[in-house]
């Protein structure tokens, strides 16, 4: 909802706090881009494979 409601389709989505990355699907489910941070690892991998089984291999990521 609030993804509709601040942002446009093709407007890009930040979430600083990405976690396991559920506001970063959402956004490119709504056709919104999206950038997203996370220091824990763990949960970076989780996002990672999240949004690319639902997105495919559309997007460029960086786990370091």
């Amino acid at each position: 909802r609030c993804i509709k409601a601040g942002s446009k389709v093709g407007d890009l989505v930040l979430d600083p706090f990405a976690g396991s990355g559920t506001t970063l699907s959402m956004a490119l489910r709504l056709g919104r881009n999206a950038v997203g941070c996370e220091l824990n690892p763990d949960y970076a991998v989780l996002a990672h494979e999240r949004i690319e089984k639902e997105a495919g291999k559309m997007f460029v990521t960086r786990i370091d």
